[in-house]
């Protein structure tokens, strides 16, 4: 009976601890679908400003935005912008760790 009691706990941890890992996993891909969505989407207007010979504003963006993106570009629906020359996400744009390193997680 203390021998199952045993497995049982041990089971509980690894599975607590597999849980918190995929949940970071799954974090970072979200994260990882955005820029790939915006780095698109920030050539795709960029070569629209040049074929229409056009200045960015705002409101062109917007318009261009709600023309040509069918699809969600942030899994997490944050606010996209256009700003200083590139797309930023209110939830996954993070200027301030670009020039930290990544650290690796210690399981």
């Amino acid at each position: 009976m203390v021998e199952l009691l045993a497995v049982i706990v041990i089971l509980g941890i690894v599975a607590s601890i597999a849980t918190f890992g995929i949940s970071n996993l799954i974090e970072a891909k979200k994260a990882g679908v955005c820029d790939s969505t915006r780095l698109e989407l920030k050539n795709h207007y960029e070569r629209h400003l040049s074929l229409h010979n056009v200045d960015h504003s705002q409101v062109i963006f917007d318009e261009f935005f709600r023309e040509n993106m069918d699809g969600v570009i942030c899994p997490e629906d944050g606010l996209i912008v256009y700003e200083e020359g590139d797309v930023e996400c209110s939830i996954h744009s993070d200027h301030e760790d670009s020039d930290e390193e990544e650290e690796v997680p210690f399981l």
